[in-house]
Protein backbone atom coordinates (compact mmCIF):
# COMPACT_ATOMS: atom_id res chain seq x y z
CA UNK A 1 0.00 0.00 0.00
CA UNK A 2 3.16 2.87 0.86
CA UNK A 3 4.72 1.64 -2.40
CA UNK A 4 0.66 2.40 -4.36
CA UNK A 5 0.90 6.09 -2.27
CA UNK A 6 4.33 7.25 -3.47
CA UNK A 7 3.60 6.19 -6.89
CA UNK A 8 0.25 8.10 -6.38
CA UNK A 9 2.39 10.63 -5.28
CA UNK A 10 5.13 11.25 -7.48
CA UNK A 11 2.21 10.38 -10.38
CA UNK A 12 0.31 13.66 -9.10
CA UNK A 13 4.06 15.18 -9.10
CA UNK A 14 4.49 14.73 -12.68
CA UNK A 15 1.46 15.74 -13.76
CA UNK A 16 1.58 19.06 -12.10
CA UNK A 17 4.69 20.12 -13.57
CA UNK A 18 3.62 18.87 -17.06
CA UNK A 19 -0.03 21.23 -16.67
CA UNK A 20 1.53 24.12 -18.58
CA UNK A 21 2.57 22.34 -21.39
CA UNK A 22 -0.86 20.30 -21.87
CA UNK A 23 -2.16 24.17 -23.03
CA UNK A 24 0.98 25.01 -24.97
CA UNK A 25 0.52 24.87 -28.93
CA UNK A 26 3.12 25.40 -31.40
CA UNK A 27 2.80 25.65 -36.03
CA UNK A 28 1.19 22.23 -37.00
CA UNK A 29 -0.90 21.66 -33.81
CA UNK A 30 -4.20 20.12 -34.56
CA UNK A 31 -6.26 21.12 -31.55
CA UNK A 32 -10.17 20.06 -31.15
CA UNK A 33 -12.29 20.95 -28.46
CA UNK A 34 -16.34 20.53 -27.90
CA UNK A 35 -18.94 22.41 -25.79
CA UNK A 36 -22.03 24.72 -26.46
CA UNK A 37 -22.51 26.98 -28.97
CA UNK A 38 -25.44 29.49 -28.68
CA UNK A 39 -26.87 31.49 -31.36
CA UNK A 40 -29.22 34.38 -30.47
CA UNK A 41 -30.51 36.77 -33.07
CA UNK A 42 -30.93 39.81 -30.97
CA UNK A 43 -32.77 41.04 -34.03
CA UNK A 44 -34.64 44.16 -33.66
CA UNK A 45 -38.01 44.63 -35.66
CA UNK A 46 -39.58 47.71 -36.98
CA UNK A 47 -43.73 47.71 -37.45
CA UNK A 48 -44.67 44.74 -39.27
CA UNK A 49 -45.69 45.67 -43.04
CA UNK A 50 -48.65 43.58 -44.35
CA UNK A 51 -49.05 43.81 -48.24
CA UNK A 52 -51.61 45.92 -49.22
CA UNK A 53 -52.21 48.29 -45.49
CA UNK A 54 -48.44 49.50 -44.97
CA UNK A 55 -47.11 49.23 -41.72
CA UNK A 56 -49.22 47.92 -38.60
CA UNK A 57 -48.30 50.26 -35.78
CA UNK A 58 -47.34 48.10 -32.37
CA UNK A 59 -46.48 44.95 -33.85
CA UNK A 60 -43.32 43.47 -34.59
CA UNK A 61 -41.78 39.86 -35.32
CA UNK A 62 -38.65 38.23 -33.66
CA UNK A 63 -36.51 34.54 -33.46
CA UNK A 64 -35.69 32.73 -29.96
CA UNK A 65 -32.33 31.55 -29.95
CA UNK A 66 -30.78 28.07 -29.24
CA UNK A 67 -27.84 26.27 -28.03
CA UNK A 68 -26.31 23.09 -29.09
CA UNK A 69 -23.14 21.02 -28.88
CA UNK A 70 -20.39 22.83 -31.03
CA UNK A 71 -17.04 21.30 -32.09
CA UNK A 72 -14.11 23.17 -32.57
CA UNK A 73 -11.12 22.31 -34.42
CA UNK A 74 -7.92 24.30 -34.46
CA UNK A 75 -4.97 23.94 -36.83
CA UNK A 76 -1.67 26.41 -35.90
CA UNK A 77 0.12 27.51 -38.97
CA UNK A 78 2.07 29.44 -36.83
CA UNK A 79 3.35 29.43 -33.05
CA UNK A 80 0.66 32.47 -32.82
CA UNK A 81 -2.07 32.18 -35.35
CA UNK A 82 -4.22 29.61 -36.15
CA UNK A 83 -7.06 28.54 -38.70
CA UNK A 84 -10.40 27.90 -36.82
CA UNK A 85 -13.20 25.70 -37.71
CA UNK A 86 -16.54 25.55 -35.58
CA UNK A 87 -18.96 23.36 -36.38
CA UNK A 88 -22.54 22.22 -34.58
CA UNK A 89 -25.60 20.29 -34.52
CA UNK A 90 -28.49 22.06 -36.49
CA UNK A 91 -30.08 25.04 -34.06
CA UNK A 92 -33.86 25.24 -34.02
CA UNK A 93 -35.72 28.53 -33.67
CA UNK A 94 -38.62 29.96 -33.38
CA UNK A 95 -40.65 32.91 -35.40
CA UNK A 96 -42.75 34.67 -33.66
CA UNK A 97 -45.24 38.02 -34.11
CA UNK A 98 -46.43 40.25 -31.54
CA UNK A 99 -49.81 42.67 -31.66
CA UNK A 100 -51.28 41.26 -34.62
CA UNK A 101 -55.43 40.68 -34.47
CA UNK A 102 -56.09 37.51 -34.30
CA UNK A 103 -54.60 34.20 -35.25
CA UNK A 104 -51.80 35.81 -36.78
CA UNK A 105 -50.31 36.75 -33.58
CA UNK A 106 -47.78 34.40 -31.64
CA UNK A 107 -46.05 31.68 -33.43
CA UNK A 108 -45.40 31.70 -37.07
CA UNK A 109 -43.34 28.80 -37.64
CA UNK A 110 -40.10 27.08 -36.65
CA UNK A 111 -36.84 26.53 -38.88
CA UNK A 112 -33.16 25.08 -38.39
CA UNK A 113 -29.96 26.39 -39.47
CA UNK A 114 -26.75 25.30 -40.13
CA UNK A 115 -23.43 28.44 -39.31
CA UNK A 116 -20.48 26.54 -39.72
CA UNK A 117 -17.74 29.25 -39.04
CA UNK A 118 -14.07 29.38 -40.14
CA UNK A 119 -11.91 32.11 -38.51
CA UNK A 120 -8.31 33.25 -38.56
CA UNK A 121 -7.56 33.76 -34.38
CA UNK A 122 -4.37 35.32 -32.88
CA UNK A 123 -2.66 33.71 -29.52
CA UNK A 124 -0.85 37.05 -28.38
CA UNK A 125 0.84 35.09 -25.40
CA UNK A 126 4.25 32.88 -25.77
CA UNK A 127 2.61 29.10 -26.65
CA UNK A 128 3.32 27.81 -22.96
CA UNK A 129 1.13 30.18 -21.15
CA UNK A 130 -0.95 28.96 -18.74
CA UNK A 131 -3.91 30.95 -20.23
CA UNK A 132 -4.48 31.41 -23.52
CA UNK A 133 -6.63 34.11 -24.68
CA UNK A 134 -7.14 34.95 -28.22
CA UNK A 135 -8.55 37.17 -30.74
CA UNK A 136 -10.11 36.50 -34.00
CA UNK A 137 -12.37 36.89 -36.96
CA UNK A 138 -14.53 34.92 -39.73
CA UNK A 139 -16.89 34.32 -41.95
CA UNK A 140 -19.57 31.85 -41.96
CA UNK A 141 -22.30 30.57 -44.29
CA UNK A 142 -25.75 30.13 -42.60
CA UNK A 143 -27.83 27.12 -44.42
CA UNK A 144 -31.24 27.05 -43.23
CA UNK A 145 -33.57 24.60 -43.77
Amino acid sequence: MAKFKSLLALSLVGMALAAPYATAHERGDIIMRAGLVTVDPHEESEDIRLHGTGKLPGTSAGVNSDTQIGLNYLYMLTDHVGLEYLAATPFKHDAYARGLPGDLDGHLGTFKQLPPTVSLVYFPLSPYSTVQPYVGAGINYTYIF
